[in-house]
């Protein structure tokens, strides 16, 4: 349809540039710049759909910002979002009802490998790319099937056993070792976090007094309970350690803490408001977050494999950094310019240079070296 539409407006500048043509060739050049920008602007935008849990809490402002923001900045391509929550059933009907909506790619934040593989199969047979933000797929059978797809273009995760051994090694460097642990459940796509959990748990020798499984449906009313019966029940508890805090959490369990009364502290996943008044209170000892960009790298390599342009013939995984927020100066940082939705950490200039098509040195290798810099220290570079 969109190359018919463009043959149809060449054939029509055409007989009319041959029907001027005794007009003399300054009209000559004037039409043929017409008949260019025609074709330019009849071409349809790309589409390209979103699955996200949320556009209200921290890190879903920061990533609806960005990637609206990119979109813009290469002018060929609109977004459609579906904000579904996190229930498996509910992220599985929203790819289809983007695939309805005629995207040409999805871009998803699966919250099990089950809804990864069956939204690959779903773009498999719709003919259309995909792409994973924030995880990658755990089991490996699965993992090998979607990754032999023509659709999968790839993911981006973060190292989420890293950084959760290194948050509890942080902790018992502080003289903290009498832990609650909020685990996410064991088919959460994070469980990984779980497992860093753990290991810095055996080398540290800290220990662990109580645990909960955080749900799925992330309800803040669960984190409550659990602080409210760790403060009751373990009064030589010193720290809660999160595996997960968003859609509300880390504001709930911030409020829960307080008003125990009880001197426990906390380290935890996922920024949220109220972490200034926690680190100055010394109630908040480490927050983990700042990975947002992780969906602009996802979103960009799926753009170009969508613009006919893949940055590989194979699959694609990336690595995206987190950012260990340790006390009220670095907060201070954080909330400035990494949390401000309005803030561009990556800038027009760098929008482009992640596309082949405004960049044809581009190279998958450029591509995730510019992901590698983001830190602290990046982010300070770009304020003016």
């Amino acid at each position: 349809m969109r190359t018919k539409r463009v043959i149809a407006m060449l054939l029509a500048a055409t007989m009319l540039t041959g029907l001027l043509a005794g007009c003399g060739s300054k009209t000559e050049t004037s039409q043929a710049e017409t008949t260019e920008a025609a074709a330019e602007t009849s071409e349809d935008k790309l589409k390209i759909g979103v699955i996200f849990y949320s556009k209200d809490d921290a890190l879903g402002q920061s990533v609806v910002s960005v990637v609206d923001y990119a979109a813009e900045v290469l002018g060929n391509v609109e977004v459609e979002w579906n904000i579904c929550g996190t229930e498996p059933t509910d992220q599985i009907a929203a790819a289809e009802n983007l695939i309805a909506a005629g995207c040409d790619g999805i871009m998803s934040i699966p919250m099990s490998d089950t809804v990864s593989y069956k939204t690959a199969q779903a773009c498999e047979s719709a003919g259309i790319k995909v792409a994973y933000c924030f995880r990658n797929i755990n089991d490996e059978a699965m993992r090998e099937e979607v990754e032999a797809m023509e659709c999968y273009v790839g993911q981006c995760q973060e190292d989420e056993a890293g950084t959760a051994k290194a948050m509890v090694e942080y902790m018992v460097e502080q003289g903290y070792g009498k832990f609650g642990i909020g685990y996410v459940n064991p088919a959460h796509a994070l469980i990984q976090r779980n497992v860093g959990v753990d290991e810095g748990l055996a080398e540290t020798g800290a220990e662990k007094l109580a645990e909960y499984t955080i749900p799925d449906a992330l309800d803040p009313q669960q984190h409550v309970s659990a602080i409210n019966n760790f403060a009751s029940a373990y009064p030589n508890m010193d720290a809660v350690i999160l595996t997960s805090t968003s859609q509300g959490g880390g504001e709930a369990v911030y409020n829960a803490v307080l008003s125990s009364g009880k001197d426990m502290k906390i380290a935890a996943f996922d920024t949220f408001d109220g972490m200034m008044d926690g680190f100055e209170k010394d109630v908040i000892k480490c927050i983990v977050g700042g990975m947002y960009p992780d969906a602009l790298f996802t979103f960009m390599a799926l753009y170009n494999a969508v613009d006919g342009n893949p940055l590989s013939d194979e699959p694609i995984h990336l690595s995206q950094g987190y950012l260990l927020i340790r006390n009220a100066e670095e907060c201070e940082v954080y909330d400035t310019y990494v949390a401000d939705p309005d803030y561009r950490i990556y800038n027009e200039e760098a929008i482009k240079s992640m596309a082949v098509r405004y960049n044809e040195e581009l190279t998958l290798e450029s591509f995730q070296a510019l992901q590698a810099d983001f830190s602290m220290d990046y982010v300070l570079s770009t304020i003016e």
